[in-house]
């Protein structure tokens, strides 16, 4: 098969960019993977939750994970690392215990799910990786697409501080409440300690609302 000039120079063209992607992957899993697993270790001991190492490496099938009880709570940390547009894309997750018994009405049990809107966007989650994203208000959380059953329980949680504190984060995140666990998912890493630790405790007070809300107007 014969190839023009500028198709030649187009392969070639692919072929660098491929090469690049490549070289710039292994460059910034070199780097950043030790840093946080530091990160979630030191993360990890603070509370005294169990880590299991693994790879951030996106083609790693075992990725580290955090577990064990806090604050009455199993918790549950884990990644998710792939490559997007390009681009590294990291989900980091976090899952919380939570009482949702089950009614006649809602035989299984109540339901919240809330979702930043800017995921939609390519140069959102891009920023939202890098961390460039600017915090938001509370009045700007409220305006969140959301679907609750009962439908004032969605009421109830956004009025919560600790709602308006996770999902003001200046990061693109969600929040699903289902069954018996609290979900909460993330664009990008948390690079601090410190942070995850004021993410959990968040979580759980969101949970304990949760809770009270559904004592009060579910089961009593």
């Amino acid at each position: 098969m014969n190839f023009t000039p500028s198709q030649v120079f187009i392969i070639i063209l692919l072929a660098g960019y491929i090469f690049t992607l490549f070289i710039l992957e292994s460059w910034i899993w070199r780097f950043q993977q030790k840093r946080y697993i530091q990160i979630w270790m030191s993360f990890a001991d603070s509370i005294k939750l169990q880590f299991s190492p693994g790879s951030f490496v996106p083609r790693s099938t075992v990725k580290p994970l955090i577990t064990g009880r806090y604050r009455n709570r199993q918790i549950s940390v884990t990644a998710e690392t792939r490559r997007r547009y390009g681009f590294q894309d990291a989900i980091f997750r976090v899952s919380v215990s939570i009482k949702n018994p089950k009614t006649n009405d809602l035989p299984k049990g109540a339901f919240f799910v809330i979702g930043d809107p800017r995921k939609k966007g390519i140069l959102s989650r891009i920023s939202g990786q890098t961390g460039n994203l600017i915090a938001l208000r509370p009045e700007e959380v409220q305006k969140f697409p959301w679907k609750a059953v009962p439908e004032n329980l969605g009421n109830h949680l956004l009025t919560a501080k600790s709602a308006q504190k996770i999902l003001g984060a200046a990061v693109i995140n969600d929040i699903l409440i289902d069954q018996g666990l609290l979900r909460y998912r993330q664009i990008g890493f948390i690079a601090d300690p410190a942070e995850m630790r004021k993410l959990i405790n968040n979580l759980v007070e969101l949970a304990e609302s949760f809770e009270r809300f559904s004592k009060n107007w579910i089961v009593s």
